[in-house]
């Protein structure tokens, strides 16, 4: 019996696997409905182990069961946003090449006895894009026995057990989605609570969600978190102390700033991880409350940490990704023991702390300016809502810093050239003279991945 098996046979109909406004769905009849998926495109295809095949669907429990179901098959599955455009999704297909695309179905429980693929947990992959930041996404091949044993860790390290309720709000396509919210609870016999994705719209009900749903677990990136800060004099109903759900801040760095706020405002200690794509996900958490330095925690099981002489963080794991995907035939295959992660950082005492990203250190007349110091001081400012930092070519210094600045809504109707000069003095108080910018911008906005990380590499062009 395998990993999958062993799991809808330990919960069967004891538990809620998904749970919706409307609807709900115990572990046996998941399991019993992706049988039934597979029986149906086993009537339909001779085999679709090794094929690639899209899965443009909804958020809904049927996207579940056909992610299992394809699972099953041994199939190569891409997860991608049932809101993508035809010039998006032409260009996909044509990188790509699908053997099938699935955008709905509609299947019923089996009675019969489903054959699947020998060995399908090995022959099964998925696809995650790496997020864009650098301009280029790359599809991050995992298998999925491999993200299995990632989401076993985790979920164990996060304190996962069956019947709590995992809040599901992020953009299923994506591999926290993937990840955090569905294969860990999965492994654990959790609930997971499908909820509208978390967006602009629906900020404002985000806690009465947590609190009407009892929701035990649940994540934020540090920019949906800065977002809930901005909403919160619109919330009249949430009180300190009256929300109990463990609240895991992930996608990008957490700044110092947004975990005061967010407790000083809300009464919650975020609570932070660290995670890679490439590595499987999340692999460490801050248990520790009221922790404000750049420690993410202690890492789980099956994970190895080293530092190099330029201070980067590399790590091995038991479940690290096979490799990249370029398109169709193009496959770069990871062959080295560590991976390099790109952050910077220190491993001590059995925690591991976050500085930053080799691209968010630059070089100034010869010292290292962390772009990441600036945004945490000028965001701790009470008047700034968000700020991007980047460093821009100097012919004397090497690189000089510039800030791009959004303002709060101007109540005191003071116009941005002072608002910009009022920064200025406070980052002058705050900052050494080596890191202050030289030029400070008012934006109308920054850009941002759907999980909130800054799309850096857009601003250095500019």
């Amino acid at each position: 019996m395998n990993k999958l098996e062993k799991v809808f046979t330990k919960f069967a109909n004891k538990k809620i696997f998904i749970l919706s406004k409307n609807h709900s769905i115990t572990y046996q009849e998941m399991y019993l409905r992706a049988l039934a998926f597979v029986e149906n495109l086993q009537n339909k295809h001779k085999s679709l182990s090794g094929k690639i095949i899209f899965l443009n669907m909804e958020r809904s429990h049927n996207y579940f069961i056909a992610i299992l179901g394809l699972i099953f098959l041994g199939a190569t599955i891409i997860p991608i946003s049932d809101k993508i455009n035809n010039l998006e999704l032409n260009y996909l297909r044509k990188k790509y090449k699908p053997f099938l695309e699935i955008e709905n179905f509609n299947v019923r429980k089996t009675k019969k006895k489903v054959r699947v693929p020998q060995n399908f947990l090995l022959k099964s992959k998925i696809i995650f894009f790496t997020s864009g930041t650098t301009g280029k996404p790359r599809g991050i091949l995992h298998n999925i026995s491999n993200l299995l044993l990632s989401a076993e860790s985790f979920s164990t390290l996060a304190n996962y057990k069956a019947g709590k309720k995992i809040l599901h709000n992020w953009p299923h396509y994506y591999m926290a989605g993937f990840f955090n919210m569905f294969l860990c609870s999965l492994v654990k016999g959790c609930t997971i609570v499908l909820d509208d994705e978390i967006g602009k719209n629906n900020y404002l009900k985000y806690w009465s969600t947590l609190k009407k749903s009892k929701i035990d677990f649940a994540y934020l990136s540090p920019t949906m978190a800065q977002a809930l800060i901005a909403y919160s004099t619109y919330e009249k109903n949430i009180r300190k102390n009256s929300i109990t759900t463990s609240i895991i801040s992930t996608g990008s760095f957490l700044y110092r700033s947004t975990f005061l706020k967010f407790k000083d405002i809300f009464g919650i200690n975020l609570i932070k991880c660290y995670g890679i794509t490439e590595v499987g996900g999340s692999i460490t958490l801050e248990k520790r409350k009221n922790i404000t330095n750049n420690s993410v925690g202690k890492i789980s099981s099956g994970i190895k940490i080293k530092i190099s002489k330029d201070r980067e963080i590399l790590v091995k794991a038991n479940f690290m990704f096979e490799g990249y995907l370029e398109n169709s035939r193009d496959f770069k295959k990871f062959s080295s023991d560590y991976f390099a992660t790109g952050d910077l950082g220190e491993f001590k005492n059995g925690l591991l702390y976050i500085n930053g990203r080799n691209k968010e250190i630059i070089k100034k007349g010869g010292e290292q300016v962390s772009l990441i110091r600036i945004e945490d001081t000028a965001l701790d400012f009470d008047d700034v809502k968000d700020v991007i930092a980047r460093g821009v070519t100097s012919e004397f210094w090497g690189e000089t810093v510039e800030l791009d600045v959004v303002f709060l809504p101007d109540n005191k109707k003071i116009n941005q050239i002072n608002r910009i000069e009022i920064l200025k003095k406070y980052l002058q108080q705050n900052l050494s003279q080596l890191e202050m910018p030289t030029k400070i911008y008012s934006v109308e906005s920054i850009p941002k991945t759907l999980i909130g990380k800054n799309y850096r590499q857009v601003f250095q062009l500019l």
